[in-house]
Formats: structure tokens, C-alpha cells, sequence
């Protein structure tokens, strides 16, 4: 699936109409019949009783023609409340003509000035099932208190509230959280394009369940607009994922080395190595200082081999073969940042970022010293990457996050950044990636670990993205499998499932 931008759904829609001669009435009775049929499909009791509130734009239209279609289902109990400019008819011609043809039904219809609460709360209808049809995403979330009163309402008095293309009140750009009150639904019914800011983070659980619906756009001129991200799926990874060929080798599979875990965490370090083994990497290799190895050879897995830490790191890792590099999971060393830097200051060898460094280290230490042809992956949720970057808190981070990844691969055009989390999100200057898989489990110390070995083994062989979204995408899958089988979904238990998802994928 391919996700977009709110300014790109509204320049579409405008292009229809104007450009393609479109009618305006013909999309919006679609786009209304769509969402109707999510809403038969989720509340089958007739008798229910409906408060639909419209607001003065294209979303209201979509609420008069909802209203419509339910009443002609059979739905006996179906209020409407139109929110105008006093008595006026809505701007838009197409609204004006639904919101005609609804007031011809016997359906209680009412128009409400916008900014008197007192009139909107006498005609409301407490444990009420709510349609939301007020704001989409051409509003953006600066709202006068009248409104933030009624999105206050919605949540406190119905008792099932469907969201017509985007939760009114909720940031629509990119999912990010707001500080006022916003309409939280049960269901999205997302009209059209599907929206980035519905899949991500705090959006995937601000939207509810999100049901795409049909807005009767033609395929081919869809095809024609550029995702702002792409979807990580079977479909799009499975290509990436090739069967080891019985004439393979170890040194054709790859040699990753690690430099993670420390005497206090040798469980982060075990976990990135029997990740990047079950991956079929052809060759594992820990780095660590030789104290530390010593007591690392005790409880890791026999096939892992050792390379001491010295001051010459990157000819040692040549010297070695090594075709990728992980750093920070469980790590605890002295001069980190320096190590860091000195390996970002080669170009030839890919290197994984995790966990740790984002502490040890600042954003403009490393545009200053990393090769600008360094190939690096930057692997971290957003507690890490907003320290990284210095903002002020994860939230504001979030906000901004993609505009930064955006101006920093400009700087470095070979980074990948993954910002983890539900709905992880890869950066490259390739585009966005968003993922589909996974589940609330991964939530757990230790699954970064696991992802962090899964991409280094792939990267051992494969391009850089090409092994960071392969392995989000397969952890996620891994997660999902588990929690559909009603195990628990733990580091141990997705290392012990990842062999047998990933020969799954690879055969399917």
C-alpha cells in the first residue's frame, strides 16, 4: 500500500473537479456510500440510535450523504446536525446539493451555529453511535474553543464514534500528538488516498481500526501521484529475501562484525549475534575490548568468533573480511564516540547505529567527521533520536522528524534512518517506507537487539535499505505470527520463530 499527504489527497481532488470535469456531487455520493457500507458492516442494529455531526465543509457533504444511504438501509433512528455560519448554505456547491436532498427524507435535520455549544448540546443526543463528519484532513488543528468543546463531547457522551476520512482534531500532516482534545474513534473510514498520519505512531492509535474506503478515484491517475511513503509488505520484500543457492559459501553470505553488550549486558550482545546467525549471515565476529571478550566467550554461541578492540579498528575489520558492522546494542566502552566517529570516517564498510551511541554521541559531531560517502544505518525509537538531536522532548521530536532525516540525508545521501516504533518509519534518499507489520509485543527490551543482528546479516549481502526494511518488516511479521499463534512475543521467543517466518516468506 502506498500512503500520502493531506495536500496531496486536496490537490488530487481539485484536479479531478477542475482539470478532469469531474463532478464534485458524483465523488462525494461515492466517497459517502463507501464510508455507509463500513458503517452497515460494523453496527448491524437498525434501531440504534445515530447523531451525525457534519461540519461546513466537504466532510459534511460525506455526512448528508451517509445519513441518506443509512436511512435507506433501514436505520430508523438517524439525527442530523449541520454546523453553519448562521442559516447560510454551506460554501461548497456539492455540500449545498446533498445536504438539499437530505432535508426531502424524513430524517431530523438541523442546522447549528457554529461557536453556540448551548444550541449544539439541545439537540445532542447523549449514548448516541457518532459519525463523526466535521473536519478532514484539508483542516489543520488550530481550533477555537467551540470546537474543542464538541470534540470533547463526542468522546464523553456516544458510545461508538466513526471518523469520516481523519478524527476530527487530530494532526492530519503526520500523525503527531496534539494537545487539545480531539474526536478518538472507534473507526477511521479513510476516504481515498490512505494517509500517512493514519498508520503511524500515535496515529494508529488515535485512528482506531482505519477501514479504507472507495472515493471512485480512476487507478490510472492515481498511479500517476508520488506516495510520500511506501508501504513494507510480503509483497514488497519477499523480492528481497533470495533462498541461500546450494553452491553458496560462508564468505559469499557475509561477515558481520558486533560491537555490543557489556559484562552487565551480555544478553544484548547474545541477541544480536543469534539474530544475525538465524539470518543466515555467513560469518559472525564480536569486537570488544580483550577483558571483555573473555567473559563474553563464556555465554555466547559457539560459532561466533572474536576480534579485540584497538585503535587501528577499521584495518583490523579489513584485515578480517568483515562486510558489516554493528555498534551500540547493550555497549558499554570507553570512548565510544571516538570509536563511532572513526568508523563513520570510512566509506567502504556498512554500519548499523544502535542503542547506545545515540547517547554517546551529537548530530553535528557527526556531520562534521563521517565520510560523506559513508554508508550507515541509524536504528532508534524516538527517546534515542530525540536526544541525538537534541529536542526537547520525543514528542516535539516526532513532529519534526522527517523534515530532519530529510535534511540530513541531503548532507549524508547514503544514511538510513529507521525511527522504530508502531509504525516504524525508514528515511533514504530512495524515499519513505512505512511499515506494516508488528504489534504492541515488540515493545520489550531487547527486540532492538534482535533487529539490529537481522539487519546486519542482510546487510552483509544486500544493499543497506534493502536490509533495513527486509528486517523491520520480517521482525514485525515475526511478532505478528507469535501473537496470532497467542504466544507471547518476546526477544527469545521472536529468535526462536525467525527461521521458520523467514522460509515462509521466502517460499511463499
Amino acid at each position: 500500500m502506498n500512503y500520502y499527504l493531506p495536500e496531496q489527497c486536496l490537490t488530487f481532488d481539485t484536479t479531478l473537479e477542475h482539470t478532469h470535469g469531474v463532478d464534485g456531487k458524483v465523488l462525494m455520493e461515492t466517497a459517502g456510500r463507501s464510508c455507509a457500507r463500513v458503517i452497515q458492516s460494523v453496527v448491524t442494529d437498525k434501531s440504534k440510535p445515530f447523531l451525525i455531526l457534519c461540519g461546513p465543509g466537504h466532510n459534511g457533504g460525506d455526512g448528508c450523504v451517509i445519513a441518506r444511504v443509512l436511512v435507506d438501509a433501514g436505520y430508523r433512528n438517524i439525527s442530523v446536525i449541520h454546523f453553519l455560519n448562521g442559516k447560510k448554505n454551506p460554501k461548497s456547491s456539492s455540500v449545498t446539493y446533498h445536504a438539499a436532498l437530505l432535508q426531502k427524507l424524513n430524517i431530523e435535520y438541523t442546522v447549528s451555529q457554529i461557536g453556540d455549544f448551548d444550541q449544539f448540546e439541545s439537540k445532542a443526543i447523549p449514548g448516541c453511535i457518532c459519525i463523526d463528519a466535521i473536519f478532514g484532513v484539508g483542516v489543520r488543528p488550530d481550533f477555537d474553543p467551540f470546537w474543542l468543546s464538541l470534540f470533547d463531547w463526542v468522546n464523553q457522551h456516544a458510545t461508538y464514534t466513526l471518523s469520516i476520512d481523519h478524527p476530527s482534531g487530530f494532526s492530519a500532516r503526520d500523525g503527531a500528538p496534539v494537545t487539545h482534545p480531539h474526536v478518538q474513534p472507534n473507526v477511521t473510514c479513510s476516504i481515498g488516498f490512505p494517509k500517512f498520519a493514519h498508520s503511524t505512531h500515535y496515529g494508529k492509535t488515535a485512528c482506531g481500526v482505519v477501514h479504507q474506503c472507495d472515493a471512485g478515484f480512476p487507478k490510472s491517475w492515481v498511479d500517476q501521484v508520488r506516495p510520500y511513503a511506501k508501504g513494507l509488505n510480503a509483497s514488497t520484500v519477499r523480492p528481497l529475501l533470495k533462498a541461500p543457492h546450494p553452491h553458496d559459501h560462508k564468505n559469499k553470505l557475509g561477515h558481520v562484525a558486533i560491537l555490543a553488550g557489556s559484562e552487565n549486558m551480555p544478553g544484548a550482545l547474545k541477541m544480536v549475534v543469534k539474530a544475525a546467525l538465524s539470518m543466515g549471515v555467513g560469518k559472525v565476529s564480536v569486537v570488544g575490548e580483550p577483558e571483555t571478550l573473555a567473559h563474553f566467550q563464556k555465554v555466547l554461541e559457539p560459532e561466533a568468533m572474536y576480534i579485540p578492540l584497538n585503535s587501528k579498528i577499521i584495518e583490523t575489520l579489513k584485515d578480517h573480511k568483515v562486510s558489516s558492522c554493528v555498534v551500540g546494542p547493550g555497549l558499554k566502552v570507553s570512548h565510544l564516540d571516538q570509536i563511532v566517529l572513526n568508523l563513520l570516517g570510512q566509506s567502504d564498510l556498512p554500519i548499523i547505529l544502535d542503542a547506545e551511541v545515540f547517547y554517546s554521541l551529537y548530530a553535528e559531531q557527526v556531520i562534521e567527521k563521517a565520510d560523506k560517502a559513508s554508508h550507515v544505518a541509524w536504528i532508534g525509537h524516538l527517546g534515542e533520536q530525540s536526544a541525538f538531536f537534541e529536542a526537547e522532548s520525543p514528542e516535539l521530536f516526532f513532529s519534526e522528524s522527517m523534515t530532519i532525516f530529510d535534511e540530513w540525508i541531503q548532507k549524508l545521501p547514503n544514511h538510513v534512518w529507521l525511527r522504530k516504533g508502531t509504525g516504524s518509519v525508514v528515511v533514504s534518499r530512495s524515499g519513505r517506507f512505512l511499515n506494516e507489520s508488528g504489534n504492541v509485543g515488540l515493545a520489550t527490551g531487547g527486540s532492538g537487539d534482535v533487529l539490529a543482528g537481522m539487519i546486519g546479516a542482510l546487510a552483509a549481502r544486500l544493499p543497506l535499505l534493502d536490509a533495513v526494511c527486509a528486517s523491520v518488516f520480517i521482525h514485525g511479521h515475526v511478532a505478528d505470527d507469535l501473537q496470532e499463534s497467542g504466544a507471547p512475543v518476546t526477544p527469545s521467543a521472536c529468535l526462536a520463530k525467525l527461521p521458520s517466518t523467514l522460509k515462509k516468506l521466502q517460499k511463499e
